[in-house]
């Protein structure tokens, strides 16, 4: 006997990057607890090709059964898989919208969803259908109190996240204390050579990289542009201090406004404003923190924890309106 199932909800990404498959795994696990029948497919090249060819195959398939299929799109509009869906959503990152997508975009049978209000913003006069979804991160807290003086900045091999500044003030300070640095890149390598600087360029396990973002207290993402926000967003799931930098949306996902950092320089990417952080206002700001007594920084803290649980709560009401509004359309 088959379980009714509202719709088949797919989440087609167009390449299996970390972020992506995190976003994915998000809208997969915020569906389910609002229907766990909704039967989710998540087609990216994560299994290489041979597995989105099977994913694509059934989708078909039960397309030809007269099964409501819907399709979030992230990052870029794929257009065969439009034709499948009664409902198609465009989940874009800012930063990345090539010409093609924008285009796609002003197809008035695609509804665009926006992360943030910056997002809302700088797309508006694009699609005639948008709207503000909200976003969350995965929780990364796993009980561990935080160690307000650790300080640790995640860049993976991504190079807009201010590595070179921060790196370069902080191995101008050997008073300061350790920073932890996660990064693929080489040229920040030669870094290591400093008493105070920990760079992490191998590879580590998942359960390592939560153990590192919970015992470090201070979470350092002066980030010059962002889709979303995972790494400051799973800072505050655990209760870290988050300094970022005071330009959108980095801005837009933190609560306490004396760890923002002020910007030096802008340019643009896409539709992003791209923000670079200089090293006098980068040093002022770890100072501050530094002078910080460690009550303030766990106060400081919980404020993240409340942030982190107001972006969660907010992104799963208005998920909930999403799938009610699909699942009635439907009926």
């Amino acid at each position: 006997m088959f379980t009714k199932t509202p719709f088949d909800l797919n989440i087609i990404l167009p390449v299996a990057s970390r972020g992506l498959l995190n976003d994915a795994i998000i809208l997969k696990q915020a569906a389910q607890e609002h229907d766990a029948n909704i039967h989710v497919r998540i087609i990216s090249k994560e299994k290489g090709y041979l597995g989105i060819a099977i994913k694509s195959l059934a989708m078909s398939i039960r397309y030809l059964l007269r099964i409501k299929q819907v399709s979030f799109h992230l990052e870029e509009i794929q257009p065969f898989y439009t034709n499948f869906s009664k409902h198609n959503f465009f989940i874009p990152n800012q930063e990345w919208l090539r010409g093609r997508t924008r285009s796609q975009m002003k197809n008035k049978n695609i509804e665009v969803l926006c992360k943030t209000n910056y997002a809302v913003e700088k797309l508006a006069n694009i699609s005639s259908s948008i709207r503000f979804l909200g976003f969350t991160s995965i929780s990364r807290n796993n009980s561990t109190s935080p160690d307000y003086n650790k300080f640790i900045h995640i860049a993976g091999k991504s190079p807009q996240k201010g590595t070179k500044p921060l790196l370069d003030i902080w191995s101008k300070n050997p008073q300061w204390p350790t920073l932890t640095v996660l990064t693929t890149i080489d040229e920040f390598i030669k870094y290591n050579d400093y008493r105070n600087i920990n760079i992490i360029s191998e590879f580590i396990s998942d359960d390592h990289l939560i153990e590192l973002i919970n015992e470090n207290g201070i979470h350092l993402c002066p980030s010059e542009a962002e889709g979303f926000g995972h790494s400051i967003v799973e800072a505050l799931s655990v209760g870290a201090c988050v300094l970022t930098t005071d330009g959108a949306p980095m801005n837009e996902l933190v609560s306490d406004s004396q760890y923002l950092i002020p910007w030096e320089t802008k340019s643009t990417r896409y539709l992003s404003d791209i923000f670079f952080v200089g090293e006098q206002h980068l040093e002022m700001a770890i100072n501050k923190i530094m002078n910080l007594s460690l009550e303030q920084r766990a106060f400081s803290g919980e404020l993240s924890k409340q942030k982190y649980q107001s972006l969660t709560d907010n992104f799963n009401i208005n998920i909930k309106k999403l799938l009610t509004q699909i699942i009635t359309n439907h009926e």
